[in-house]
């Protein structure tokens, strides 16, 4: 994993001289991960109530992040 990791910053730090979109490396490399993380798993369930914490964990932080931003833009125009 730490290797699938290296080749995705390496992607993304020269996305300019290879022509690739640091979205879609950044997005392959996390389903990659993703991936390799559930064939580790002992089961289906078990991967599968793994990417639900996590999704929501990452879904908690982003929530309050777009208020946070929201607010910030309300005060940042009055």
């Amino acid at each position: 994993m730490a290797l699938l990791v290296g080749i995705g910053y390496a992607g993304i730090i020269f996305e300019e001289s290879l022509v690739f979109n640091k979205r879609g490396v950044g997005l392959l490399m996390a389903v990659s991960l993703w991936v390799i993380r559930s064939f580790g798993a002992s089961s289906t369930d078990v991967a599968v109530a793994k990417l639900m914490h996590a999704s929501a964990e990452v879904s908690e932080i982003v929530f309050f992040l777009l208020g946070a931003m929201t607010i910030v833009e309300i005060v940042d125009a009055h």
